[in-house]
This record gives C-alpha cells, structure tokens and sequence, in this order.
C-alpha cells in the first residue's frame, strides 16, 4: 500500500513538473516576441501546449462593442450568432507590456482580429479553436 501511494504522488510530481515546465516555455516564447510580463491565466496543460504551437496573430483589429473585462463570454455570443467569426484564445500584449489570457475573434479572409473588450492590445499570440473547441468554449461562456 505504502509503495503504491508513493508511485501515485511521484506521477502527480512528475505531472506538476512537467504543468510548471511548459508555463515556463510559454512566458518564455511570449516574452521573445515583447513585453516585460506574462501574467498567467488557469490554463490547462493541453491548452499551453496548443499557444506552444500556436502563432501570433498580426492582422489589423477591428473593435467591437462587448462587456469590458469579458474575452470568453464576449467571443463565445459573438461566435454563435456571426458567420464567419472563428474563436482564438491565448494572451494578449497590453500597454503596460504585460501579457494578459485573453480571447479574440478572427476572420482568416478578411485578415483582421475582432477585440470585443474595450482594452488596447498591440500583440496577439494563440491559437485557433477548431469546430469542436468552439462548441465546447461556447456553451461554456
């Protein structure tokens, strides 16, 4: 029993290990781009590494009207109800050159990133949810 229950905190160990490892990958690879900050949000071990292979997002951004302070629940109604509007979460850049966990709309033809809140981000850097990530991200927010 004793043996057992040192295997199971040895892979929770592990786990947390490997969890703050790939948080230090991602302020790195943000931190590469710009800023002097990354304040992390409660990501998922699957969900960094998705921004760990994603990209930035360079387009011009369009502003649309949204609750301030609301990413996800702003991008989710936007998602539902806008044709053409796909979903991409990550962090954002803010003047005070801190990265922030954010969530943005995109449209790939018309290369531009919908910002729903009233703040001003000059970087993007994330990734694009698939069908099945939006569904799941929109009844969730």
């Amino acid at each position: 029993m004793i043996i057992k229950k040192f295997r199971e905190y040895s892979r929770l160990e592990e786990s947390a290990e490997s969890y703050s490892g790939l948080q230090d990958k991602l302020v790195e690879r943000l931190l590469s781009i710009s800023g002097s900050d990354v304040k992390l949000g409660r990501d998922t071990e699957s969900e960094i590494k998705r921004m760990l292979d994603g990209k930035e997002f360079k387009n011009k951004v369009v502003y649309l009207e949204g609750e301030p302070n609301r990413c996800h629940a702003n991008v989710a109604k936007r998602a539902k109800g806008t044709k053409g509007f796909n979903i991409a979460s990550g962090y954002a850049l803010s003047d005070d050159g801190v990265w922030y966990s954010h969530s943005w709309g995109f449209n790939s033809h018309k290369k531009c990133v919908f910002e729903t809140t009233k703040n001003k981000y000059s970087k993007y850097y994330g990734y694009e949810l698939n069908k099945a990530e939006t569904i799941d991200f929109c009844s969730e927010n």
